[in-house]
C-alpha cells in the first residue's frame, strides 16, 4: 500500500516538474520573433508562443520547438506583442481557402465592348429627302400667295389713298391683310422646319 502511493507521489512530482521545465523553456525563448504572450491565473508568464487555437476546452500554443496545451481555464489573458489577438487556426484555415479559390477560378475576362453605332439605313434618308421636297412644295406656294396678296394690298392701299375705294374694296384690304400676317406665318414656319431637316440630313450623311 505504501508502495503504491509513494508511486502516485512520485508520479505527480515528475509532472510537475515536466510543466516546471516547459514553462522555464517557453519564458527562457527570445521575444523577436514572438507573437503572444500568455498570463496565467497563478501568476506566472508564457513568452515567444507564435500562435495559438483553441480545441475543447483547452488552448494549444505554438512556439519554436514544440507545443503545449493548458486548459482555458487556467488561462487569465493572452496579450498580442506584435498584432491583435485572433484565432489562428481560423486565420489559417481562411487564407488558404482564398489561395485555393484564387488557383482554381480562371481570370475574368474583360467581355466589354462598345456598342457600334448603327448604320444610317437607306430609308431614313429617303424620308427625309421626302419630307424636304414636301415642304419646299409648300413654300412656294406660300411665297407665292403672299406675293399675290401684298400686290392686291398695295392696289387697294392706293385706291385708299385716292379715296376711291369703295367699301366692299375696304373690306378686301383688310382680309388680304390678315391673310398676309397669316402666310408669313406659315412661311417662317415653313422655312424653321426645312433647316432642321437639312440639318438632319447632314448628320445621316457624315
Amino acid at each position: 500500500m505504501k508502495s503504491f502511493k509513494s508511486q502516485v507521489s512520485s508520479f505527480k512530482l515528475s509532472t510537475i516538474l515536466y510543466l516546471a521545465s516547459c514553462i522555464l523553456y517557453l519564458v527562457s525563448v527570445s521575444d523577436a520573433d514572438a507573437a503572444y504572450k500568455i498570463y496565467l491565473k497563478n501568476g506566472s508568464v508564457i513568452k515567444g508562443v507564435s500562435y495559438y487555437e483553441k480545441s475543447k476546452g483547452e488552448i494549444k500554443f505554438y512556439f519554436e520547438g514544440g507545443m503545449i496545451g493548458i486548459p482555458e481555464t487556467d488561462i487569465l489573458k493572452i496579450e498580442s506583442t506584435e498584432e491583435p489577438v485572433k484565432d489562428v487556426k481560423a486565420s489559417k484555415e481562411l487564407s488558404e481557402a482564398v489561395e485555393a479559390e484564387r488557383r482554381v477560378s480562371p481570370p475574368v475576362a474583360d467581355i466589354t465592348k462598345e456598342t457600334p453605332e448603327p448604320k444610317t439605313r437607306p430609308d431614313e434618308i429617303n424620308k427625309i429627302l421626302e419630307e424636304i421636297s414636301q415642304k419646299e412644295t409648300e413654300l412656294k406656294k406660300v411665297e407665292g400667295d403672299l406675293l399675290t396678296t401684298k400686290v392686291r394690298i398695295q392696289a387697294l392701299y392706293s385706291k385708299s389713298v385716292k379715296g376711291t375705294i369703295t367699301s366692299e374694296e375696304r373690306s378686301m384690304l383688310q382680309q388680304n391683310m390678315v391673310k398676309k400676317r397669316k402666310l408669313e406665318d406659315d412661311k417662317k414656319r415653313l422655312e424653321d422646319e426645312l433647316k432642321a431637316l437639312y440639318e438632319k440630313k447632314g448628320q445621316l450623311t457624315k
